[in-house]
């Protein structure tokens, strides 16, 4: 039994180095970002529930990757290239499609997009330099509460378009009212986190940005 778990575990091992699945994953996740704009914004519950599947199987991907890719040591300079721009395809391009369709105003998607750009741009100047710069832990938790507000924007969009005109006022009112407050507070936490990140994430590597220490 043991031997045969053994012979299991193995094989998927040999599949995840020959076939480079952490590339295969960050690959997907480029394409799933890059189609869910036009899928979120279709006219139909049919298309937004896909949309929520779409971001959902690219957000796992998110993990799995950069996991898989620590774990059999298939770390690649494709991957450091294209996992970043994935990430930030996900992300910005749920957050302007949902700003776009009116669910959030323009002033929290601006240092979001300019925090994602300037620390995206960053990261591909060290790369050219032949420098590697690890994820600053607050980044990864601006990630998690990204997806966290990504979700409640979109779960909020369901309950106004979809799902508040089959019920009574008294019913959909308080409901899209509960929806809309948490939406809000996931967002602040999203755009507090993210913007603490950035200037995080200068901090720690401004003597290699600029060669002098942080003042």
């Amino acid at each position: 039994m043991k031997d045969s778990k053994v012979k299991k575990t193995t094989k998927i091992a040999t599949f995840i180095r020959e076939s480079n699945l952490p590339n295969v994953l960050t690959t997907m996740r480029t394409l799933l970002a890059l189609v869910l704009p036009f899928i979120l914004v279709g006219e139909s519950l049919t298309m937004r529930l896909l949309a929520g599947f779409v971001f959902f199987i690219a957000a796992i991907t998110d993990y799995y990757d950069g996991m898989l890719a620590r774990k059999y040591n298939l770390i690649t300079l494709f991957g450091k290239i294209l996992d970043p721009i994935a990430d930030k395809l996900l992300t910005l391009g749920a957050f302007t499609t949902l700003y776009m369709l009116g669910m959030f105003p323009l002033w929290i998607l601006i240092p979001i997009l300019f925090r994602e750009v300037a620390v995206t741009v960053i990261r591909f100047y060290f790369l050219y330099k032949g420098k590697v710069v690890a994820a600053v832990k607050s980044g990864k938790l601006k990630t998690v509460l990204q997806f966290m507000a990504i979700v409640s924007i979109y779960v909020n969009l369901l309950v106004k378009v979809d799902f508040a005109p089959m019920l009574s006022m008294a019913v959909a009112n308080p409901l899209s009212v509960f929806f809309t407050v948490v939406m809000y507070i996931l967002l602040f936490a999203a755009l507090y986190q993210t913007l603490y990140s950035g200037f995080d994430f200068l901090k720690k590597n401004w003597k290699l940005l600029t060669g002098r220490k942080w003042a």
